[in-house]
């Protein structure tokens, strides 16, 4: 791999390590699908409790193919959706979080923004390497459909993506996919 910057510096590697997200400008560039999406989207509420008394809420029953989570905090409160499809909320996100704070009586003003993202999830678009191209966590599609989470997947895929790329007898891709097989 070479990678020429815009002050013209040259850096030749022998495999390139892709993390940046589910909607990554590698894949872009390199005229690959990006990965399946997932969506979540969130807030901070003024909605002050103790986590010690208020365990956090999941609710699988508040949405289709996802769910919605309240995490008490000490001087707030934050909830949030997530769908494996976003068809099925219509572009009604706000809505959508809003009937959550009322089926949980959670009457408070949304502090700041509401924040939103597409999640890389696993699906018909993973993708773990073009050639000496490795991509890890959203960027590979490697998010669990199911629950959103990344975090766990991501770090694994980049350590195993770095261990590939310093083994000398084995093409970096193909490390990386028997890694990740293991």
């Amino acid at each position: 791999i070479q990678i020429i910057t815009k002050d013209r510096s040259l850096f030749t590697a022998r495999a390139l390590i892709v993390a940046d997200g589910a909607n990554s400008a590698m894949r872009r560039l390199l005229g690959l699908p990006q990965p399946d999406h997932a969506f979540a989207i969130e807030a901070d509420i003024a909605y002050p409790c103790s986590a010690h008394a208020q365990p956090a809420v999941f609710d699988y029953d508040a949405l289709s193919n996802g769910y919605a989570w309240w995490f008490p905090k000490e001087s707030s409160s934050n909830i949030g959706i997530y769908v494996n499809d976003i068809s099925l909320l219509e572009n009604n996100w706000g809505e959508q979080l809003k009937q959550f704070q009322h089926t949980y009586a959670l009457h408070a003003p949304v502090i700041g923004k509401m924040r939103g993202a597409a999640i890389g999830i696993y699906g018909t678009h993973t993708l773990l390497s073009h050639g000496t191209v490795l991509f890890c966590g959203d960027a590979a599609g490697l998010a669990s459909p199911y629950t959103g989470e990344g975090i766990s997947y991501a770090f694994y895929s980049g350590k195993l993506a770095g261990q590939a790329t310093m083994q000398d007898l084995v093409p970096p891709n193909e490390a990386y996919q028997k890694n990740m097989d293991s």
